[in-house]
């Protein structure tokens, strides 16, 4: 009997598992949507390797420029993305399409972080807020330990960082990234 009983609960959980997985639902509504993603690289953005179907989402795509990034940002454009990338004016130049990934990083590159954009006033006015430049680093007074002469430097980096959005889909941007020394 005690081996019955076990084995009516076995099935009765086994029929509870088959009927919670199926669905007989064909309500289009009903259907997720899948969130936007971005593209690993530039050159998959630009061969339009890539599709996309949110129009007009933005994706940061960081490219390798020597011992530092740079970012190109890629707007959703007719299914496929289009790609920019810093001028070092301030300005940006479009990245054509099929360009490999070589040549990013051999003609996009700028040699130095845009003059334009000046450091935040603080490591607090920086955190996590937004910057345009990336690879582009800012040094602040840290705090001053008992066993050094100068205070500490904390410092600020411009670099890419993952958005949550409302809708629970994502988005790259740069945002500065803060390093505070304490003492130890």
């Amino acid at each position: 009997m005690v081996r019955f009983v076990a084995f009516g609960l076995g099935l009765s959980a086994l029929v509870s598992v088959s009927t919670a997985c199926s669905s007989t639902s064909t309500n289009p509504s009903e259907q997720v949507t899948p969130k936007p993603t971005c593209p690993a690289f530039v050159h998959q953005a630009v061969a339009h390797t890539t599709m996309c179907t949110a129009e007009g989402y933005v994706c940061g795509i960081g490219y390798a420029c020597g011992s530092f990034s740079q970012q190109a940002t890629c707007t959703c454009t007719h299914g496929g993305f289009a790609c920019v990338a810093p001028d070092g004016k301030g300005g940006t130049i479009d990245i054509p399409a099929d360009t490999p990934e070589t040549e990013v990083s051999a003609s996009f590159c700028i040699s130095q972080p845009n003059p334009v954009e000046a450091c935040p006033m603080d490591v607090t006015a920086a955190q996590g807020k937004v910057c345009a430049t990336a690879g582009k680093t800012c040094y602040y007074s840290g705090v001053n330990c008992p066993n050094f002469k100068d205070p500490l430097t904390d410092n600020c980096y411009c670099e890419s960082s993952v958005q949550t959005l409302k809708d629970g889909g994502t988005n790259i941007r740069l945002t500065w990234n803060c390093t505070v020394s304490a003492c130890k």
